[in-house]
Order: C-alpha cells, then structure tokens, then sequence
C-alpha cells in the first residue's frame, strides 16, 4: 500500500486532482508482469529473442548473413552481460555461416 500510496500523491501532486484507487488498478497489472519479467534469467531471455528471430526468418533463409548477425548479437550480448571479460572466439570470422549457426543453436538449445 506505501508504494500505491505515494504513486497517488505523486500522481495527484502533478495533476492537481486527486486519483482514486480504481485507477490504479491497471499498474498493478504491469506491475507483476514486470516483475514475472524480470524474474527471468539471461539465458532464459537470449532463447526467447533467439527464438523470435527463428519465426522472423523466411524458410531457407537460415543461413543468410542477416538472420546469423541477428543470432550473434543476440549471443554475444547475453554473454558480455553475464560475463564481463567474455570474448568471441578468436576464429569466430572464419567461420561459414553454417558452423557459426550450428554454435549459436547449441547455445539456444541449452
């Protein structure tokens, strides 16, 4: 209650009216799906965008470039953030498009 309260006064302060609890109804809704949100891990995350990726790209488009590039950011900043001196592999850009996404699946099937 301290935190809708405050959010009231605020919310009151800055529209010089007051605000009855009813409005505030939908917050609290966002509210616990930021905080289901935020209960998941990095990893959980990467999959889910990795995923999202997967249903952008076009049958047989696996391979191009793009949907690659899109996978590797994806990877490599999910492990920066969870590793702060994390590096790609040093032979990363000799790789073909093929070994890099049979690397980046492996990640995403974990």
């Amino acid at each position: 209650m301290v935190h809708s309260e405050k959010l009231k006064t605020l919310l009151a302060a800055r529209t010089k009216e007051t605000v009855s609890m009813r409005h505030l109804r939908p917050l609290r809704t966002v509210s616990r799906k930021v905080r289901a949100f935020r209960g998941m891990n990095n990893i959980n995350m990467m999959k889910a965008f990795m995923l999202l990726g997967d249903l952008s790209t076009e049958q047989g488009n696996e391979l191009s470039d793009e949907a690659v590039a899109y996978k590797e950011r994806i990877a490599f900043a999910t492990m920066k953030a969870s590793i702060p001196d994390w590096q790609p592999p040093k032979n990363w850009n000799e790789l073909t498009n093929k070994q890099k996404l049979d690397r980046l699946d492996k990640l995403q099937s974990v």
